[in-house]
């Protein structure tokens, strides 16, 4: 009887708080460290990310947050993180914040692209493309690209991805920094209910 009222306790903060302090499931989300920076991308060894592609920095001269950012200057390049602690079919915020120079604006035909790969071993299986960003009007100035993704159902773990992208000529001096991943509250409401549904069924067992 008093585990079953803490049980119904416990779920009962879960869902109350909404869980909406779980926090950012990437690791160095504003590409602090490693040992690259100012270097050339291709070449650049940023823990926890990896890219590819050549033409682009690991910069210190436009940073949204900390004394590092990433800035490209042709399409056809990207880097991204792996992340297996997901839930499938569970739903996940992902943002990062885009900067366009006015010293070198992007082209028309350029543009950041932001999406989420669901993948099981190296095959994806879907993708939610979270948004783009070509900057245009907002030169000069930090923009939030933001929006929703759903796990796969049978996805082992989700690519964050944020690639160069158009035939923009130049392609201009885009910038990037600050990404995040973080669970809907109902996703993680989910998992600790799970979590504590099976410690229920294991003491009803023993009992």
């Amino acid at each position: 009887m008093k585990f079953t009222m803490k049980l119904l306790f416990t779920t009962a903060i879960v869902l109350g708080m909404g869980v909406s302090a779980y926090g950012n499931l990437l690791l160095n989300p504003s590409f602090e460290d490693g040992t690259g920076q100012g270097g050339h991308i291709d070449g650049a060894d940023i823990d926890d990310w990896t890219a590819w592609g050549g033409d682009g920095w690991w910069a210190d001269n436009e940073v949204h947050d900390g004394d590092w950012s990433i800035r490209r200057w042709s399409p056809g390049l990207g880097i991204y993180q792996d992340v297996s602690d997901i839930t499938p079919g569970g739903t996940y915020e992902a943002s990062a914040w885009f900067f366009d120079d006015s010293g070198e604006p992007m082209d028309g035909d350029a543009y950041f692209e932001l999406r989420l790969e669901w993948r099981e071993n190296d095959t994806t299986l879907s993708t939610d493309v979270i948004g783009t960003f070509n900057g245009g009007g907002t030169l000069d100035q930090w923009t939030e690209v933001s929006g929703f993704g759903t796990a796969h159902q049978d996805a082992e773990y989700v690519r964050f991805v944020i690639s160069t992208e158009g035939t923009g000529d130049p392609w201009g001096r885009g910038t990037f920094d600050s990404a995040t991943l973080i669970p809907e509250p109902g996703t993680m409401a989910m998992l600790l209910l799970g979590g504590l549904g099976l410690v229920w069924a294991r003491r009803r067992r023993v009992s």
